[in-house]
């Protein structure tokens, strides 16, 4: 039977199954397993705002949805059987939005998608029982792109291909993930790949195990257009821009300083306060060669002032 736990604390503490919600009435069977390891695993996605849950059983490929008080029926979605033989990782299940999921196992071929109403097909000629990664930023589920990583079963030397969804539902050509075909590291059924299920916008990191050896590729997804207003690029963007870099420092009295600064306004003071150098710097980033000669040694003060951002420096002349 499927049993569930649950924490309310952010994880810090978790309930037992017979303390939980769990079992799920009607999934119990007689045999769960064939082997000393062969058990079906479960696998569970964020749905509405709640959850539902996958596991493969004698029945074949099944799911449960909570609803906040109680799990619903089990409900056989995919007829095939589960698969025998210890230890095979056979279901993964990713959702998307609110009212979307997608789910595959070694069973059945290509992915089932839940639209919200009713379970459809999808890539239908293509193995069952990769892996699923949803590339998004969490808050705007309309620009979520899916991508499937598979090698098949394991059993035979193939590529990893990606194939990635794009935003009106249909699907690229693969990519070739791995470039040649490989034999990829298996173990008691184990298939040797891994992808994160949520990723972020740009790019879906999978890693693949063969003849020992582990690599890892980003994967952009369909349809992905880099920004150059994302947020991690403008915070770049604002930190070299914003910044005052001197060489060298300490300098001799009778050399230059090199100053690299950002846009605004450039001044240096001498410890009594008064300005001994000003320039107004109009690129984002721009180097100014500063001679020192003619002045005291002593302490100086750097400052770049952009509107109302404000970063100095102190520089030692030296004879």
């Amino acid at each position: 039977e499927v049993g569930v736990s649950y924490s309310d604390d952010n994880g810090a503490t978790w309930s037992t199954a017979k303390m939980g919600f769990g079992p799920i009435e009607g999934s119990r069977q007689a045999v769960w397993y064939a082997g000393n390891y062969d058990m079906p695993e479960t696998h569970i996605v964020p749905y509405k705002e709640h959850a539902a849950v996958f596991w493969q059983d004698a029945r074949g490929l099944l799911w449960s949805v909570f609803n906040g008080t109680d799990w619903s029926t089990p409900e056989v979605i995919e007829t095939n059987g589960w698969l025998s033989g210890s230890l095979k990782y056979a279901v993964h299940a990713v959702s998307m939005g609110q009212n979307e999921i997608f789910v595959t196992d070694l069973k059945m071929n290509g992915i089932l998608h839940w639209n919200g109403s009713a379970w459809i097909r999808e890539l239908s000629n293509v193995p069952g029982g990769g892996q699923l990664s949803v590339c998004g930023d969490g808050v705007n589920p309309e620009n979520d792109r899916l991508i499937y990583f598979t090698v098949g079963d394991g059993t035979s030397k193939k590529p990893l291909l990606a194939y990635r969804r794009t935003a009106t539902g249909s699907w690229e050509a693969p990519l070739n993930v791995s470039r040649d075909s490989i034999q990829v590291d298996t173990y008691n059924g184990w298939i040797g790949i891994s992808a994160q299920p949520y990723s972020p916008p740009n790019f879906a990191p999978v890693a693949w195990s063969a003849d020992s050896v582990i690599k890892m590729v980003k994967v952009p997804p369909a349809d992905y257009t880099p920004s150059t207003a994302s947020p991690i690029r403008t915070a770049v963007k604002n930190i070299l821009s914003n910044s005052i870099n001197i060489t060298p420092n300490p300098v001799n009295m009778s050399a230059y300083a090199t100053i690299t600064a950002g846009r605004g306004i450039v001044k240096i003071f001498s410890a009594d306060g008064k300005v001994v150098f000003s320039r107004t710097v109009q690129n984002e980033r721009e180097t100014i060669l500063w001679s020192t000669k003619g002045l005291s040694s002593g302490v100086y003060l750097i400052s770049l002032n952009a509107g109302d951002t404000k970063v100095s420096k102190h520089m030692t002349l030296m004879r």
